[in-house]
């Protein structure tokens, strides 16, 4: 996916209206944004200054300090991994939406516009919606990179902005997936005391071991360290169950405050059909959840969207409790029904009765 939003955002180019004042004439939310950085490492070659950054950036501080703090006002959950980060956040935004919370989802990157990454209840944010919010606090970005010698970078001030926009439209909840790790990341910017409700972990694997770290203790402390004290985790079913045991090290080292691992809190079992559509009835069971079990019928889904949605549900029914609201079974298949990321194994249908598969997969166990 990260591939094919480049390739669509490369037409931009680098900016200069800024320094013409011509900000005003640029016409989607895209524009704007690169006229307002110098910085994107989404589309550079040279990632040093990723690895070289202490984490959180002060840049990305500076601007929530000027935006009044929103993240303060945020109920949080933050996704962090290697693979199923943006799968597993939309079916757990989906199921608690449909629960009746009014969330707010971050996520990256996109493919085509710059409100995928930006949606409150499954809807993206329109790019003209998401122009306005950009001009509105032009000032305050402007102020930031005068502050930094234009260190601000596009994820940051994307994320700082996007948490500014959820803060304004009061959300109940704002599900944020990270960027490229945890740690060092333009989202590890919330606290235990300020609502960061829950950290998600999804699958871990060797990835931009340039930025990283060469070793799988290096990708498992970048992602785990954005635990705070105190903050309960979940964790998806790894590739081992010394990799999952990994895991919950580094965050009980960090004081966590509880570790829910989906592979002890959910149970999956599903039979074939008596037919040849190739659809399943499937079966989640969480343990502890005052609906133990939950059925998904006549469905086809690959592994990864199951291991994701069983990631979400443990997520969810714990999150449920603290709000006060119950889950549906209702609320879980149409979470998984109208699951579907662009680029993420999107399949699209080909000519003469083929399909073609879109699909950004970065490492190559995802391929």
């Amino acid at each position: 996916a990260r591939a094919l939003s480049m390739l669509v955002r490369r037409g931009f180019g680098r900016s200069r209206f800024l320094r013409r004042g011509l900000t005003r004439s640029l016409s989607t939310a895209a524009e704007y944004l690169e006229s307002l950085v110098k910085v994107n490492y989404e589309t550079s070659v040279d990632r040093s200054g990723l690895r070289d950054n202490e984490g959180p950036f002060d840049s990305v501080n500076l601007l929530l300090e000027a935006l009044g703090r929103p993240q303060e006002a945020l109920s949080v959950v933050h996704v962090v991994g290697s693979k199923g980060k943006g799968g597993t956040s939309s079916i757990l935004s989906g199921i608690l939406s449909r629960s009746g919370l009014r969330v707010g989802t971050y996520t990256s990157p996109h493919v085509v516009s710059l409100g995928e990454r930006v949606l409150i209840d499954g809807e993206d944010c329109e790019d003209g919606r998401l122009l306005e919010h950009f001009r509105d606090h032009e000032a305050e970005v402007l102020k930031v990179q005068g502050q930094t010698g234009w260190r601000l970078s596009h994820f940051e001030a994307l994320t700082a902005l996007s948490l500014k926009y959820f803060a304004d439209r009061q959300v109940d909840l704002a599900v944020v997936e990270a960027g490229l790790g945890g740690v060092k990341d333009a989202t590890n910017v919330f606290s235990n005391a300020r609502g960061l409700r829950l950290v998600v972990v999804t699958p871990l694997e060797l990835e931009h071991t340039d930025v990283l770290g060469e070793r799988l203790e290096d990708i498992v402390a970048a992602k785990v360290g954005v635990v705070k004290r105190g903050t309960p985790l979940v964790v998806a079913n790894q590739s081992s169950k010394a990799l999952e045991n990994l895991v919950a090290e580094e965050a009980n080292s960090l004081g966590c405050g509880r570790v829910m691992r989906t592979s002890v809190e959910c149970q999956v079992a599903y039979h074939h059909r008596d037919d040849d559509s190739g659809r399943r009835d499937y079966s989640f069971a969480v343990r502890g959840s005052p609906s133990s079990r939950r059925e998904l019928r006549q469905a086809r889904l690959p592994k990864f969207v199951v291991d994701n949605a069983s990631t979400a549900l443990v997520a969810a029914e714990f999150l449920a409790s603290g709000f006060g609201i119950d889950i549906r079974d209702e609320d879980v298949e149409g979470a998984l029904r109208d699951h579907q990321l662009p680029g993420r194994f999107q399949i699209l249908p080909g000519r003469g009765g083929g399909a073609i598969v879109l699909d950004g997969a970065h490492t190559p166990k995802s391929a």
